[in-house]
């Protein structure tokens, strides 16, 4: 059975049955694999491309285009939907065609497989870009949603599909909103800003007082799991973060310690960096297309984006075990391992 989280409140007691995970091989999917196979849980996974490490019991498709074989859904019960074309900084009419045909119906075809197949809950993995990213304070569920890209609508849109269709046909479905997902293993903006900072080539940032939410990769899994084992998660929606949002600065000077240099007691001004995205958003509308530093770079950079995890602690027991302070040396460790491995 699929089984609860470390430190959780209690749930309910899931009947007998097996999990399907989409997007089983990436960075998020691989960790709830892991954890759900540690507790003994049966597990299928499912992906895009395929990998010669994947286990055999894993399937390989594009759901945005190919029907889900009756074998892969056969006696699932629960199946966790982590899918997704994620936010591509391009911005192209091509990339805006892919959100919708991946993340809107590509879950199309998976919740009709699922319901014929007797799924009981589909867990799908949203977006804070579903509600908007800028943030003044810190959002909680009752914002309305105002998606400001492309990638934030088709999530919306998926999510109201997904808590539509669960309504309609009498599974149960829960929809979680993740910000970015850090930890040992992902290759993104934060391992980006470690290498920067390592390097010398990461200005030191002004303290202004932004806060951005983050999540580690294990207080995800942790939610994905009692969110498909609590009752009383049925047809919500939560934000899921770590238990307090973070600034620029914090972070920058988090990295530094880990990676065992000085602390610095300067910062360049804010100001500064707002004249750069201001000449980025000029090279941006004279050739069409970005290059540089501009004002979508100064926001995820400067700009706050907090979101509040209350309604799941206090309805679900979620309990963020980890953070970004006390992860920063596996993560600092993780990068090394890496830029050493590139080296040889």
């Amino acid at each position: 059975m699929c089984s609860a989280p470390h430190g959780s409140a209690a749930v309910s007691d899931a009947p007998p049955g097996a999990c399907l995970v989409t997007g089983a091989t990436g960075f998020i999917g691989s960790a709830l694999v892991r954890r759900l196979r540690s507790e003994g849980a049966t597990v299928r996974g499912l992906a895009r491309t395929r990998r010669e490490s994947a286990p055999p019991d894993f399937a390989f498709l594009d759901l945005a285009t190919t029907p889900v074989p009756p074998a892969v859904l056969q006696g699932i019960q629960t199946v966790y939907h982590l899918a997704a074309k994620t936010h591509d900084l391009a911005e192209t009419e091509e990339a805006d065609a892919e959100y919708w045909r991946i993340n809107l119906e590509g879950t199309q075809r998976l919740i009709d497989a699922a319901r014929r197949h007797g799924v009981q809950r589909f867990v799908f993995v949203s977006s804070v870009k579903a509600t908007g990213e800028d943030t003044t304070g810190i959002v909680d569920e009752t914002r309305a949603p105002q998606p400001t890209t492309a990638y934030g609508r088709s999530k919306l849109a998926t999510e109201r599909f997904v808590l539509g269709e669960a309504g309609r046909y009498g599974f149960t479905a829960v929809c979680l909103r993740f910000p970015l997902v850090y930890g040992p293993g992902q290759r993104g903006n934060l391992s980006r800003m470690i290498a920067a900072i390592d390097r010398g080539s990461f200005p030191p940032p002004p303290a202004n007082q932004n806060r951005r939410s983050m999540l580690h990769v294990e207080n995800a899994v942790d939610a994905l799991i009692v969110a498909a084992r609590h009752p009383e998660a049925a047809g919500q929606v939560y934000f899921v973060t770590d238990a307090a949002p973070y600034s620029t600065r914090e972070l920058y000077e988090w990295i530094r310690e880990a990676l065992g240099k000085r602390p610095i007691g300067w910062a360049v001004p804010e100001m500064v960096f707002r004249g750069l995205a201001a000449a980025g958003d000029l090279a941006r509308r004279s050739i069409g297309r970005r290059i540089g530093f501009d004002s979508d770079a100064f926001q995820k950079l400067l700009g706050s984006a907090a979101y509040a995890p209350g309604k799941i602690v206090r309805e679900l027991g979620y309990a963020p075990g980890r953070d970004l302070r006390s992860a920063m040396p596996e993560l600092v460790a993780d990068y090394r391992t890496d830029r050493s491995r590139k080296s040889t």
